[in-house]
């Protein structure tokens, strides 16, 4: 399988602002609109007593004719979205507070498939459950089993979003840990609604187009609806902003010295200098491999020296080949690193004085990188009802994403140990080899080859049929109960394409053995070469091999040898998923409440599987990430049951006071039964102030790649610990473990990851407690605070331990031994790869506040004012591994982007057909250590410092005309990103010194939205 993980030697998705804006601001209508973002709070009596439909609040699965529920939810409107100024709603729900380290997004060049995912609580997109009218909705992307990809749910379609902060196992199932997102798609809709939308960044680049059409007609006894979509997303290459168009370096040290600790810019690295220089001045690249080649001359090759006489006794071969000769007499016959002087134009063994010592330069990969990734979609949705006499009403839901996304990555890093299995030497009898002895230890970076490119082709489509009603009289006692039965399927499936990387196998062929064939003067290549006319014989030549010069750096005349060498490869992934529901529900009793007690109960069965088809070269032979194909799926059945008892009402100090419960079974065909429940409790001693409350558990189940995934391919930001240790107990345990004298291990930045799937693995237990108040004074009209707690605990995570933890606790502390042996190495101590199965391991715990404040103010003659304030204030967030060991990623950039605090702002104002409004996101302050794969804050933060906030400012304006021509035109022109606020500098940042999914790449960008309805 394709797992979503890095390439070699590329560090880089979109982090876009929540435009919190008023529904109405957004698109000037003539009525004020009373909320924003609602965080659920007790409705006014006008609400109650308008309210008499039944409705299903997301978290609960008992009907009400309220919006209170003892859970969290904050609710997000149509115009809300639309006003952001954001295409992809994934986008939008990113930049929530309550959200964070979602991993996937359209700034994610290097390690996602085009996706868009969130991340509740952190923690993850795997334990954020996302539906779509409340039934779950098929994985996206390539990765099998993965989470949901927001940009498959059709845009154009959605009535409005609600997210659940908090665990709702025993409501929905597997998979809502950190919290759900709920997407309501658009039902009855009587008319027609035609959008056009346009945007560009200030640079010209990052064009980003949306057009969509809706129509439909809604009666009593049918409705039905049509809607059609367009997005376009173009790139914007890493080499067209000044603060990514190379990796900057921070100097701790110097820092330290001679910098505030709060520095903005301040004190960096420069690689040649080691000074202490600003940012414009410093950075000239990040990979170790570049064009002019990297290799390793030992000094055996040189000679021997007698371990009694120190008689030194050279080589044979120096006095044959004058490059050997010029580098052991330049080194006084102990070899080292060496790289051609200059690369060439013309083929042909290079002159001997043609290499130097190697002097640490590095190769700049970030120009070729995307900060934004191109994508298009196409979108299509439809939706109806039709009531089957007096009993029953069938509907359906039908959609169609086809999208079509790329990532671009720096020309191949061909390093000679990227096959464990198959190690490429650069053969002493090759054509292009002038030293004449076997070279081992070498590696380049393949510029003549061009860009490594990924192309996605992928449709995903979702279709829900089913049958809904109430039970007659003559069900007794359950008359009047609400029942609904129905079939959701849903199939993501296409393939990705990649270009530009390298087959191993050819590569030990055209850099093994070769020679001038003398029939036409062209170089051949051989199995054996003996110097004898016998070379060239049929069975000797390997047929199609053309020699590859890899001494000498990259050049042109390499083009006869790439046809060869590289190739072009397609994978195939499916992700399917079918489900058939069954829900009952109904009122009981009443008690002391006006409100009477409700039961629902259901059953699912539920059938996953997925795929992914690996192209047969990246199974094994390629120089890029490796994988085993994907096959594999599993079953589940659940039942569930859920009682609200509103215990006591309309009484003095006591209005309202609710209690719930719920309790779900579930039998997967995997791991076997499992059941959680949720307990929460509202209570309103006035109708000004409600107190909730709620606690449970719950859990996830593996999906099908942590199951059937086989290997796969990763190349983390990490360092051997064996390169030259000073501590004498982890010198010891290297030499204990393969590494030549102890301190001669693996010089890379990178190393080789292999993370494999396990069939074995169980499912993920977390427990969840919120409590929260709300209040809305009757004084104050049209204000409302809520402020809620949360506590979470996961334990059992399916997790890798990770390349760091292995090498960590394997050398450094050496308290887990047993890590050693993941640890694959060749003769001369480099690390080939690391094995990194998947397993049930450590615990995350997270807890913290979120607060949220909504006003609106009309003034006389001057139209309505609203003001909105979320946010999150993160008290604790820690993983424990196995070992015992705690690492505290709160406030630091040890386990992601995790700053204390992190908030939207916005005011709002809107009089008549015209609105403006001005938004801010906060993300606060934050320190990161040096880290270079050593340790982190949480184990030494004497070497640190301070990420600065971030926080960009969007505007808008829009103006309405209605009645105009037939119907209403809307238009809204907006700035995101205003004051053109860069990233803030991430030094240990993986991807273009910064986190593409926490913060804005792209700049100011400026947009328009036209809209007609009729």
């Amino acid at each position: 399988m394709l797992a979503a993980v890095s390439s070699p030697e590329e560090p880089t998705m979109r982090s876009t602002l929540l435009f919190l804006c008023i529904a109405t601001a957004a698109v000037a209508q003539t009525q004020p609109a009373p909320d924003q973002t609602q965080t659920q709070a007790a409705p006014d009596d006008t609400t109650r007593k308008a309210a008499t439909e039944e409705i299903v609040v997301t978290g609960t699965r008992v009907r009400r004719k309220d919006l209170n529920t003892p859970a969290p939810v904050t609710v997000l409107s149509r115009d809300q979205i639309t006003a952001a100024g954001r295409v992809s709603i994934g986008e939008f729900l990113q930049a929530l507070p309550e959200q964070g380290n979602s991993g996937a997004n359209a700034q994610v060049n290097n390690g996602n498939d085009g996706s868009i995912f969130v991340s509740l609580r952190s923690l993850g997109p795997q334990r954020t459950l996302v539906l779509v009218n409340g039934r779950r909705m098929v994985p996206g992307g390539t990765v099998p089993g993965a989470a949901a990809d927001l940009g498959t749910i059709p845009a154009a379609a959605i009535e409005r979003i609600e997210v659940l902060k908090d665990g709702a196992s025993a409501i929905y199932g597997s998979d809502a840990i950190g919290g759900v997102v709920n997407v309501i798609l658009r039902k009855r809709f009587n008319g027609t609604e035609i959008s056009g939308y346009g945007g560009v960044s200030q640079h010209g680049d990052g064009q980003t187009y949306d057009v969509h059409a809706v129509t439909g007609t809604a009666g009593e006894r049918s409705s039905i609806l049509f809607s059609i979509g367009y997005q376009e997303q173009r790139p914007v290459f890493a080499g067209d902003r000044e603060w990514s168009k190379t990796t900057y370096n921070w100097d701790f040290d110097a820092a330290d010295a001679s910098q505030p600790a709060d520095s903005g810019t301040g004190c960096f690295a420069d690689p040649n200098t080691e000074a202490c220089v600003p940012k414009a001045q410093s950075g000239t690249g990040n990979s170790t491999t570049f064009p002019n080649g990297r290799f390793a001359i030992p000094a055996s090759a040189c000679g021997s020296t007698d371990a009694t006489s120190g008689a030194f006794t050279p080589n044979p071969a120096v006095g044959s080949h004058p490059a050997l000769a010029a580098i052991c007499g330049a080194t006084k016959n102990k070899g080292g690193g060496f790289m051609a002087d200059a690369s060439r134009e013309a083929p042909g063994p290079g002159p001997a004085a043609g290499y130097i010592a190697y002097p640490g330069d590095l190769y700049n990969t970030n120009p070729t990188n995307y900060l934004i990734t191109p994508a298009r979609r196409i979108q299509l949705f439809s939706t109806g009802d039709v009531t089957l006499g007096s009993v029953a009403r069938a509907f359906f839901e039908a959609s169609y994403v086809n999208r079509s996304s790329s990532q671009t990555l720096a020309p191949m890093p061909l390093v000679n140990n990227t096959i464990p299995t198959q190690p490429v030497t650069v053969s002493k009898d090759s054509v292009y080899n002038p030293f004449g002895v076997n070279i081992t230890s070498w590696r380049i970076r393949t510029v003549e080859f061009g860009e490594r490119f990924f192309r996605q082709d992928l449709d995903t489509f979702r279709v829900v049929a089913g049958l809904d009603g109430s039970l007659g009289d003559w069900s007794g006692p359950l008359a009047g109960w609400a029942w609904d039965v129905d079939y959701n399927h849903g199939r993501t499936a296409g393939n990705q394409l990649i270009t530009g990387q390298l087959r191993m196998p050819n590569i030990a062929n055209a850099v093994g053995p070769s020679a001038i064939n003398p029939a036409n003067g062209q170089p051949a290549c051989l199995k054996t070469r003996t110097g004898t006319a016998a070379d060239f014989a049929a069975s000797n030549i390997i047929s199609g091999c053309v020699p590859f010069d890899v001494l000498h750096g990259s050049y042109a005349g390499q083009a006869a040898a790439k046809a060869y060498v590289s190739y072009d490869g397609t994978d195939f992934a499916t992700n399917q998923q079918d489900i058939w529901s069954a829900n009952l529900s109904g009122d009981l009793f009443k008690l002391a409440s006006e409100r009477p007690a409700g039961l629902a109960l259901g059953a699912d069965y539920r059938r996953e599987s997925a795929s992914f088809q690996n192209n047969p070269i990246n199974s094994g032979e390629s120089s890029g990430n490796n994988a085993l194909s994907t096959y594999g799926g599993y079953n589940v059945k659940e039942v569930y049951g859920e009682l609200v008892v509103p215990l006591l009402g309309g009484m003095q100090f006591l209005e309202d006071l609710e209690l719930q419960a719920a309790a779900r079974y579930v039998d997967y065909s995997t791991f076997g039964s499992n059941s959680t429940y949720k307990l929460g409790i509202r209570y309103s001693p006035l109708r000004d102030l409600t107190v909730r409350a709620t606690w449970g558990t719950a859990f996830r189940a593996p999906n099908v790649a942590e199951l059937f995934g086989g290997t796969a391919d990763s190349y983390p930001l990490v360092t051997d610990p064996c390169r030259a240790p000073k501590d004498p107990g982890v010198k010891a345990r290297c030499a204990a473990n393969g590494v030549p004298g102890g301190a001669s291990g693996d010089p890379s930045v990178q190393l080789l990851e292999k993370i494999a799937a396990s069939p074995s693995l169980g499912p993920e237990s977390a427990t969840t407690f919120t409590a929260g108040v709300v209040v809305q004074p009757r004084m104050v009209r049209n204000l409302s605070i809520t402020v809620d707690y949360y506590n979470l605990n996961v334990s059992k995570a399916i997790s890798t331990y990770s390349a760091a933890f292995i090498l960590s606790n394997c050398y450094v502390t050496g308290v887990l031994p047993s890590l050693c042996s993941n640890v694959i190495r060749d003769a001369n101590g480099l690390i080939i790869q690391i094995d990194d199965p998947r397993s049930n391991l450590g615990t995350f715990h997270t807890a913290g506040v979120d607060f949220a404040i909504r006003y609106a103010y009309p003034i006389p003659d001057f139209g309505r004012v609203s003001l909105i304030l979320d946010g999150t204030y993160l008290h604790d967030f820690r993983r424990t591994d196995i070992t015992g060991i705690v690492t505290d990623g709160t406030g630091n950039f040890d386990l992601g982007v995790l700053p204390r605090f992190k908030g939207n702002a916005g005011l709002f104002w809107v009089m008549g057909p015209i609105g403006a409004g001005v938004s801010m996101r906060y993300i606060g302050a934050y320190k990161e250590c040096f880290a270079g794969g050593d340790f982190l804050c949480s184990e030494d933060d004497t070497q640190q410092r301070r990420v600065s906030a971030y926080t960009p400012v969007d505007l808008f304006v829009s103006y309405t005309l209605r009645d105009w021509v037939v119907g209403t035109t809307s238009a809204v022109f907006g700035v995101n990103n205003a004051f053109n606020t860069d990233p803030p500098f991430l030094a240990t940042a993986f991807a273009a010194n910064s986190d593409p999914s926490t913060y804005d790449y792209v700049g100011r960008f400026l947009y328009a939205r036209l809209t007609h309805q009729f």
